[in-house]
């Protein structure tokens, strides 16, 4: 997922303040792609997006790369 960092009073102590957001596709809830309903399952490891350096951009206020996982994702942030 994407960082960010030194998040204070968030609920995410035990990641030492990184709140991580990762863009997918399907259905998130109880059942769903994403499966909602037990939280010992949102293990980083076990839905992390692989991606591909073709085409990413990386710059002082602007960051792209395309995720190959959950169908493919053009993820960009500024």
């Amino acid at each position: 997922g994407f960082g960010h960092s030194f998040i204070s009073g968030a609920g995410c102590w035990e990641q030492g303040g990184q709140v991580s957001v990762l863009p997918v596709t399907g259905s998130i809830g109880p059942g769903g792609d994403f499966d909602t309903g037990n939280a010992k399952k949102f293990d980083h490891k076990a839905y992390a997006a692989s991606y591909t350096h073709d085409g990413e951009i990386g710059q002082a206020g602007y960051y792209k790369v395309r995720l190959t996982s959950y169908g493919g994702i053009d993820a960009e942030t500024t």
